[in-house]
């Protein structure tokens, strides 16, 4: 699956947030807007900066392929492979890890994964650190009050801070989930007994762990405020954050309503498939919900249960959202499909290694998808980008290049460039090279082209308007075309 993708088809320029993303850590490394960077197109950033904090020294470091932006979201995929595998011992026991494996074979057999192991978005890295963040929780629960469950917690509380400066409020899921635990499942005190209720929910380090996460919080938030105080108030805090709290509120009627919260759950049977169906059905083997609470699987039963519930009330409007619930989904189909087999007698020592093989067939498949038919694969488009940018790359050196009309069409950020909006009269008078889409008046034979083609991702459609990029020395390019480019004060490479 990973050399599938990285070695595959390119799906730069397909999803434009990845370019958004690339843009941000330029942004930030070049031009030191550190806590609030602004893309190519003047947009300031959506989401928190830790992805491309984390991204930063690669680009910093000379590092601008495609691989070194996308690598926190491969680390991030690796690491959840690890923890899917660590919960799962936990369900099956330490002795079967064998299971183990297979449930962690099945989290990356998924499309939703695939597409997120090598993705330049910050939702893997927040899949790693929720996922991390709820074993943690888990552990802190089941050890006996003092210094180990102390040590869990504060874990769990920096990596609540961490998913914070992640995705913002999805990473109120794992202390949710530390109290749901607590209430309904229990904690384990110094006798070896488990107490359940209020009392030890409130012993999970709220007085200190709060702080630590708003002081976490502020060191984005802070700074980014100096910046641009109005964004910060009305883009970042309001239609950002709060409008996530209800994805539904824009719904005309009671039916569209209705529909926006089911949506998650559509996206888990979607884009967990198979799998999905199976972690559902082992919801039903385990017997009525007032048994569940004495099952080896009710950690992971409560942590998917509670991602997709949560979900569903703030109606998240895209997959990544339920993302999270996946490494748990994982664990309950491969649990769902050894009790199958078992029931068809077959011996025990053969199951896992039967999962892992159904595991594999799947990966397989989506494998075989990615680099013959995704968008990627059907446009080349993402590949003649990469090429396009190291063979400028070679020809401009260190000289001064503008860029216009390229919108998201990452080329800057893979040359280790950055500009904002349109070249400034001064950045212009110091060019020697222009890259831009072909227009009426540019000479035909400019030094190196590209054909860019992207699909829509709903209905694998061309878009309409798909430039022709070229590179062209200023000598070469018609002065009414130069005096059209410099149309803002403001502008970098």
């Amino acid at each position: 699956m990973f050399a599938a993708r990285i070695l595959g088809p390119s799906d730069l320029y397909q999803n434009l947030d990845q370019s958004k993303t690339a843009s941000f850590t330029a942004d930030m490394v070049l031009h030191g807007r550190w806590a609030l960077p602004i893309d190519a197109t003047g947009q300031p950033s959506r989401k928190p900066p830790l992805y491309n904090w984390l991204d930063a020294p690669l680009f910093a470091a000379g590092w601008h392929s495609e691989i070194a932006l996308k690598l926190p979201s491969l680390l991030a995929g690796l690491a959840t492979i690890g923890f899917t595998f660590v919960a799962a011992r936990r369900v099956f026991g330490r002795a079967q890890w064998p299971m183990a494996c297979a449930a962690a074979c099945i989290w990356i057999a998924a499309p939703e994964n695939a597409k997120h192991i090598y993705f330049c978005r910050p939702d893997m890295l927040l899949i790693a650190l929720l996922t991390a963040g709820w074993l943690c929780a888990m552990s802190a629960l089941n050890a006996p009050p003092g210094k180990l469950r102390t040590r869990w917690l504060v874990a769990m509380w920096v990596l609540t801070g961490l998913a914070v400066l992640t995705k913002g409020p999805a990473a109120a899921l794992i202390p949710i989930y530390a109290s749901l635990h607590a209430l309904w499942i229990g904690a384990r005190t110094e006798e070896g007994d488990t107490q359940r209720g209020i009392r030890p929910a409130l012993r999970l380090g709220w007085w200190w762990g709060l702080p630590t996460v708003a002081a976490m919080a502020a060191a984005w938030l802070i700074p980014a405020y100096l910046q641009d105080p109005q964004y910060v108030r009305t883009g970042l805090l309001g239609k950002e954050m709060a409008g996530r709290l209800d994805a539904s509120a824009g719904a005309q009627t009671i039916g569209a309503r209705i529909m926006a919260h089911m949506r998650p759950i559509m996206f888990h049977v979607e884009r967990f498939a198979p799998w999905s169906v199976l972690s559902l059905a082992a919801l039903f083997m385990l017997g009525p919900i007032n048994r569940w609470r004495a099952h080896a699987t009710v950690p992971v039963v409560l942590w998917m249960c509670m991602v997709l519930g949560v979900m569903t009330v703030l109606a998240g409007k895209g997959g990544s959202y339920v993302a999270p619930a996946y490494p748990a989904a994982a664990i309950l189909a491969a649990f769902a499909l050894e009790k199958v087999l078992g029931g068809m007698k077959v011996a025990a020592g053969r199951r896992a290694g039967i999962i892992a093989g159904c595991a594999l067939i799947v990966g397989t498949s989506i494998s075989a998808r990615e680099v013959f038919w995704s968008r990627g694969a059907r446009t080349g488009t993402g590949d003649a980008i990469a090429q396009f940018a190291r063979q400028a790359g070679q020809v401009v050196g260190d000289d001064v290049v503008v860029f216009d009309g390229l919108g998201y069409v990452p080329i800057p950020t893979l040359m280790g460039r950055h500009q904002v909006g349109a070249a400034s009269a001064e950045l212009l008078g110091r060019a020697r090279w222009v890259i831009m889409p072909m227009r009426e008046g540019l000479p035909e034979a400019s030094v190196l082209s590209a054909e860019l083609r992207r699909l829509r991702a709903q209905d694998g459609r061309a878009v309409e308007g798909s430039p022709r990029i070229g590179l062209w020395a200023v000598d070469a390019v018609p002065a009414e075309i130069l005096r059209g480019l410099g149309t803002q004060e403001d502008g970098g490479t």
